[in-house]
């Protein structure tokens, strides 16, 4: 699996609480699963179609791309993370911040423990 993080530093074009909640939620999930992770709500990753037909995974609820990553991870899959830019949205944000940093938390507490 390829992860490409767009956090090598905060992205000129990203608002500042954005970057704090994905930074915060990239170092918690560093620490449980004892790997430095950069990015995770990033969804721009290639799989492997082996590791995509093998994979568990919860569809229902937001931060899917959060549990696409930490699943690899978990269970011992290599995982190379490669710096790729970030740039403006284009059209209006659907990310609801509230319940999108519950599910953050859930999926990552899930996957570590569940």
């Amino acid at each position: 699996m390829i992860d490409g993080s767009r956090l090598a530093g905060k992205p000129e074009a990203m608002p500042w609480i954005n970057f704090l909640a994905n930074w915060g939620f990239a170092a918690l999930a560093s620490l449980m699963f004892f790997r430095r992770i950069r990015d995770l709500h990033s969804g721009m990753r290639a799989y492997r179609k082996s590791l995509i037909d093998g994979l568990t995974y919860q569809m229902n609820g937001p931060a899917l791309p959060v549990e696409l990553l930490l699943r690899p991870i978990c269970e011992g899959r290599k995982v190379k993370i490669v710096t790729i830019p970030y740039r403006s949205r284009v059209g209006e944000s659907t990310m609801r911040p509230l319940e999108s940093a519950w599910w953050t938390w859930k999926r990552i507490w899930r996957i570590r423990f569940g």
